[in-house]
């Protein structure tokens, strides 16, 4: 079974108290604020808010089939992740999506390990043999020209409601405001996107998911 996969990720409670804000300045932060808003980006510092999922069949997207599920907190992040292996159990599953081997994918790997979970076969698999998509780097087509997603509908003429935003600043500062139902919707948004990239890469054989 291949699935696509958007994770929404934001920074952890209590980061501002450890020595994150201090090592972020010195990575280029210009303010501790600023730092604070970015740390969700690293798995040691935040946490996973979203996880968005749509189904592959055979070769053709399920785009009705679009599922999102969000967390609160670190603690709830357990539940989520805990509903993606009730997904995924018991079956062969190869992910798919846009930078999900530089992000996601090792994302979800340390936040599984964060929480006491030996890795699900799917992410091992992943790791180990190369069993993903990904459609950033196939779309760089072996050069060394990275397309964002946003990007890559641009070019492709794929309709993209998120295209004027920034997705991660936006998913900091929703969270903070406790708006999960508008990261819930960014999640789904950027699967059903990353869904019909994956469609034009199959159809102009650009990949050969099977």
């Amino acid at each position: 079974m291949d699935l696509i996969i958007d994770i929404q990720t934001t920074t952890a409670p209590g980061v501002e108290d450890s020595f994150y804000t201090g090592w972020a300045m010195k990575r280029g932060s210009r303010t501790p604020e600023e730092a604070l808003s970015k740390a969700g980006i690293h798995a040691e510092f935040g946490f996973i808010c979203g996880i968005a999922i749509l189904p592959i069949e055979g070769v053709r997207v399920e785009f009705d089939k679009v599922e999102t599920k969000t967390a609160e907190d670190p603690a709830e992040e357990e539940k989520l992740l805990e509903w993606l292996l009730n997904k995924t159990r018991d079956k062969d599953v190869k992910l798919v999506g846009h930078n999900i081997k530089g992000f996601d994918i090792p994302y979800l790997v340390k936040r599984f390990i964060s929480h006491g979970y030996i890795i699900p076969g799917f992410l091992q698999r992943a790791l180990r043999e190369d069993h993903y998509i990904d459609l950033m780097q196939a779309m760089a087509c072996n050069g060394g020209s990275l397309m964002s997603l946003r990007a890559t509908a641009y070019m492709l003429g794929i309709e993209d409601p998120l295209s004027a935003t920034d997705p991660q600043r936006s998913v900091y500062e929703l969270h903070q405001q406790g708006n999960l139902k508008a990261i819930a919707e960014i999640g789904k948004t950027n699967a059903i996107v990353t869904g019909h990239v994956y469609q034009v890469a199959c159809d102009s054989h650009l990949i050969y998911p099977h």
